[in-house]
């Protein structure tokens, strides 16, 4: 005796771009390991920096222009990098999704099956998943090897997103050991 098929539940079809992309590359994590240190000694470079600056700018050490030297410098190479970050995140979302693709993700009780054009369809089960987000206009579900993005656009609404995204949260929760 064979089991029937659970039924679907929806399916959504929409357009992926790059931007779509960006929600996810963009999304916040903490910098760890190496990526830590570069940050650190890339900060450093300001006390560097501040060494050449000549003396009758920046004033005596531990006066209060030298102080501001250093914190505006910091400031700078602050900037740089999070110039630099979001340059990488926008390169990275264009290698993602280099030209818009049409998506069709089929929803059912305890699967979801993502199709890319001509691509080999991902199913993604409950325990595969390792984190649902949601992040400006757009549900993540992220697997330990994909992504699936789905933005708001897929919707009918505002709570019709929110649903999707608290009932796989709650699935993958309920999946994991």
């Amino acid at each position: 005796m064979t089991r029937a098929a659970r039924p679907l539940d929806l399916t959504l079809t929409y357009t992926l771009t790059s931007a779509d992309a960006l929600a996810w590359e963009t999304r916040r994590r903490e910098v760890t390991g190496w990526g830590r240190i570069v940050f650190l000694l890339w900060l450093g470079l300001a006390g560097l920096i501040l060494a050449f600056v000549p003396e009758d700018w920046v004033g005596p050490e531990n006066g209060w222009r030298f102080y501001l030297w250093l914190v505006g410098l910091i400031g700078v190479q602050w900037g740089l990098a999070a110039l630099l970050m979001t340059a990488m995140a926008q390169v990275k979302a264009r290698r993602r999704v280099p030209e818009p693709v049409l998506i069709r993700l089929d929803i059912f009780p305890a699967r979801l099956v993502e199709r890319r054009d001509l691509a080999e369809p991902v199913v993604i089960t409950p325990d595969d998943i390792a984190n649902v987000l949601t992040r400006s206009g757009h549900v993540i579900v992220a697997t330990r090897r994909d992504v699936v993005i789905v933005p708001a656009r897929a919707f009918a609404d505002e709570a019709a997103m929110a649903g999707f995204a608290k009932r796989w949260d709650a699935l993958s929760h309920e999946a994991t050991p």
